[in-house]
């Protein structure tokens, strides 16, 4: 009887854990509505520091990553795609590392490797980050040219529609 009891609760554990993996990987879609929360974005290299808010007239594409996060990185060469492509048409990449003090050493290395070309922020030096729900990484957050919120994906995005929703906001 013990014997049974510890199959069932090692299948249910191992189908927990299928499941998990399985929506870890897979783009959870959220509509997403209202305007987009203004904060300021300290600067980043040659980048001034600004606010959300002074980016209006863009396509804003906000990326919550972190180093440690596999799927975060494998994400990232499709929005250095984005950037190169329609950086020059309207869109501003930002991605937000949630890199702690222990792991945040790690980001300029990850920039050089993964050929990052866009505006990389500390989510830790904005203190005005309210309203964005990022408890589950990567998370994609889309914000049209008037500050309104047009799109949310959790997850690996990999086969996303992504490139024709930046191209549906971008100025023709």
């Amino acid at each position: 009887m013990l014997r049974l009891k510890l199959v069932g609760a090692f299948l249910v554990l191992g189908i927990a854990l299928l499941v998990g993996s399985w929506f870890w990987h897979v783009p959870q879609s959220e509509r997403v509505s209202g305007t987009a929360p203004d904060f300021a974005l300290p600067a980043d290299g040659a980048l001034p520091a600004t606010r959300l808010t002074a980016l209006r007239g863009h396509v804003v594409l906000l990326d919550f990553w972190a180093t440690w996060c596999g799927p975060c990185r494998e994400e990232i060469p499709e929005l250095v795609a984005l950037q190169s492509k329609y950086g020059s048409k309207g869109l501003e990449v930002i991605g937000v590392s949630l890199d702690d003090a222990n792991t945040a050493a790690a980001i300029p290395d990850a920039r050089q490797r993964l050929g990052i070309n866009y505006r990389v922020a500390i989510a830790s030096q904005i203190p005005d980050l309210h309203g964005y729900d990022f408890a589950s990484i990567p998370t994609l957050y889309l914000i049209g040219p008037h500050g309104a919120l047009r799109g949310k994906w959790v997850g690996l995005n990999a086969d996303s529609d992504l490139d024709e929703q930046v191209q549906e906001l971008l100025p023709r």
